[in-house]
Formats: structure tokens, C-alpha cells, sequence
């Protein structure tokens, strides 16, 4: 199961809600997707970056995002 929002504290979703509604348009980038690219995907109309390097879980987080244009789900498997 998914979160609704970030695994981050209350006031930092917060201060991510006013940025993210005061920038005409916001562009993302992050590594590692899961709760936080769920979110940005659903409630912001972004351009999103999300870097993942589990395959199992790229998938599951693919799915949940659907076909989202503005979302670039990116699978870079780690060498270690």
C-alpha cells in the first residue's frame, strides 16, 4: 500500500504544497519514486523525473501513475 503523501514531515509537505502551487511550472526531479511521485503525479500538474532502481517496485509505482504524460518513470538498476 501506498501512502497518500510523502514520507516527509508535516510541515515539509507544507512547504512542497506552496512551492509547488506558487511556480507556474514546476519541474521535479527525484530519485528513488514510491508515495512522493505519486503524489507530485496526481496533484500537481508537473514535469516529474523519477529515478528508480528496483525493478519490482519501478513497476508497482508505474502502474499507480498510469499514463501520465508529464510523469517520466526512469528504471537505472544499481551496479552494486
Amino acid at each position: 500500500m501506498i501512502r497518500k503523501e510523502p514520507w516527509l514531515t508535516t510541515d515539509s509537505i507544507k512547504h512542497l504544497k506552496e512551492v509547488m502551487d506558487t511556480i507556474k511550472s514546476p519541474k521535479v526531479l527525484e530519485f528513488g519514486c514510491g508515495a512522493s511521485t505519486v503524489w507530485f503525479s496526481t496533484n500537481y500538474n508537473c514535469e516529474l523525473i523519477s529515478v528508480e532502481h528496483d525493478i519490482e517496485w519501478f513497476n508497482k509505482i508505474s502502474k499507480l501513475i498510469g499514463d501520465n504524460k508529464n510523469t517520466n518513470l526512469i528504471l537505472k538498476p544499481s551496479n552494486v
